[in-house]
């Protein structure tokens, strides 16, 4: 499996939101993609399709951290203390030592998040559905409806089994009190192994998002709907959050 795929099916399945890659592509609420294999690229945005929306700000978590299963290991240094085996740190060096047991494995850290949505989602979903109806909406395309950017983002990806990387602290760390947090503050790499990916403190990504798209009625439970029916009338389609790949006679 492809380092990216492995990347954004960890952070989806703990997350679940749908990770960007690359993280320093830009998104924002309204922007229209495709979705496939959990990958999104924009082809447009609701403006494209004469769609109006509003945004506004939605709580999200300050935080966000992620590693992959039984596959990373933190070992936190302060100075003066010795390095473990291995390490590329100094004794004198404040800093971070990650292992990766496998390729693919990925440590994520998100700092500082804010979010913003689509504020008037069920109008918007209606003018989707209508343009379905007319054939002037693409069979896969979807709606970005949510992003939550991050003022520090670390992501780091390796591309084979006992990659590793050492971080020493910068001067604006305080050498005694190194921690994962740290990563948002600033650390520099001294030496790594084997890393397939790394971004490392990045200020202003936009690495998740949420999606919304058109399926079938009866391949989500009602209650992820965002259009209902008038009473009595089944509706085919529906405008719905979305984690796959969209296509038209597709079932979950």
């Amino acid at each position: 499996m492809a380092l990216h795929s492995r990347y954004t099916e960890g952070v989806h399945d703990e997350l679940n939101y749908l990770a960007t890659w690359l993280p320093t592509v830009p998104l924002a609420p309204g922007d229209v993609c495709t979705l496939e294999d959990l990958q999104l690229q924009k082809v447009g945005t609701l403006a494209d399709f004469g769609i109006a929306f509003e945004a506004k700000d939605a709580p999200v978590k300050t935080d966000f951290e992620y590693s992959s299963a039984d596959e990373v290991s933190i070992n936190i240094k302060a100075a003066g203390q010795a390095p473990i085996a291995g390490s590329a740190l100094a004794i004198e060096d404040a800093g971070l030592t990650v292992r990766f047991a496998n390729a693919g494995a990925v440590l994520l850290r998100l700092a500082g998040c804010t979010s913003r949505q689509i504020a008037n989602l069920h109008a918007v979903g209606q003018q989707v559905l209508a343009l379905h109806r007319q054939d002037k909406w693409p069979e896969g395309y979807v709606v970005i409806t949510e992003t939550v950017t991050a003022g520090a983002s670390t992501i780091l990806i390796s591309q084979g089994k006992d990659a590793s990387l050492d971080l020493s602290a910068k001067g604006g760390v305080q050498a005694g009190t190194v921690t994962l947090a740290s990563l948002d503050a600033g650390l520099q790499v001294k030496r790594e192994t084997r890393i397939g990916a790394k971004f490392i403190a990045e200020p202003g990504l936009t690495p998740l998002v949420l999606a919304s798209g058109v399926r079938k009625r009866f391949l989500r439970p009602d209650d992820f709907r965002t259009r209902e029916a008038p009473q009595g009338e089944t509706a085919a389609f529906d405008f719905v959050a979305v984690d796959y790949p969209v296509a038209a006679g597709s079932s979950d």
